[in-house]
């Protein structure tokens, strides 16, 4: 168990990748603030194969600097 109490927890990898894997389950990540994901390569999800998304939201707002395909 990882716990931070009154703090933040830091995983930093400078030579490799930082791998969860849940191979029964489900990886439940809650956030009182924002939750936000960013890369400066991409962001893929589903990509491995053809998955359900479910996206539950009062607003959606989807910027892009190109085009936007659904």
């Amino acid at each position: 168990v990882i716990a931070a109490h009154s703090g933040e927890i830091d995983v930093p990898a400078t030579q490799g990748n930082i791998d969860i894997n849940a191979t029964a389950g489900t990886l439940d990540i809650d956030s009182a603030g924002a939750l936000t994901i960013d890369s400066a390569a991409s962001i893929a999800i589903g990509t491995n194969a053809d998955k359900p998304i479910d996206i539950d939201s009062t607003t959606l707002d989807i910027d892009s600097s190109a085009l936007v395909v659904i």
